[in-house]
């Protein structure tokens, strides 16, 4: 019994990293192969297998009997242009874990609050070595974002009339010192 599946054509102009990943195919065996997590491998089929990892994604395509040439690939990559796509270009929170020093969680917290400056230099540098185009220390430091992710907690304060601590919003107050009022 034979199946015929069709497979992106990788002979045509590639419109997507997502369908160069989708004709390799073997996810598990090629995330290992590079040595990164199927989350990131995942990132890639958006933003496009990074170049530092080109010569060995096609020795896993040549393996297998898929052609796939580094043009391919080059047309496939979309430069970074946010915390995410920067982190997937280096390899994952993993990768940027162990160049930058700092935990895995807080790589992960740079999605949505930036890259911290003290790691700029360090990152760009990293970069420029591997050979990624985009990550420039401009791009970098416009991922920061100097004020807080998160709104600031209301501060406590202390019920004058009881002495139990209570948030400055009105519809915490105590009890005892104000009386609610219903709405009309």
């Amino acid at each position: 019994m034979t199946t015929s599946q069709s497979s992106p054509s990788l002979n045509s102009s590639p419109a997507t990293a997502d369908s160069v990943i989708q004709a390799i195919g073997y996810t598990t065996a090629l995330a290992e192969c590079l040595g990164i997590t199927l989350p990131v491998l995942h990132g890639w089929s958006a933003t496009g297998i990074p170049p530092q990892y080109h010569d060995r994604v096609i020795a896993f395509a040549a393996d297998r009997d898929i052609p796939l040439t580094r043009a391919t690939l080059a047309a496939s990559y979309k430069p970074p242009a946010n915390p995410h796509e920067i982190v997937l270009a280096l390899g994952g929170r993993n990768a940027v874990s162990a160049l930058t020093g700092a935990s895995k969680n807080a790589v992960s917290n740079w999605y949505v609050s930036g890259i911290p400056p003290k790691f700029h230099n360090r990152m760009a540098r990293a970069a420029n070595d591997l050979g990624i185009p985009g990550i420039t220390l401009d791009l970098l430091e416009a991922t920061h974002r100097p004020q807080p992710a998160r709104p600031a907690r209301a501060k406590p304060a202390r019920c004058p009339t009881c002495g139990r601590t209570v948030t400055v919003l009105a519809e915490t107050a105590c009890a005892k010192s104000i009386p609610v009022q219903a709405a009309a």
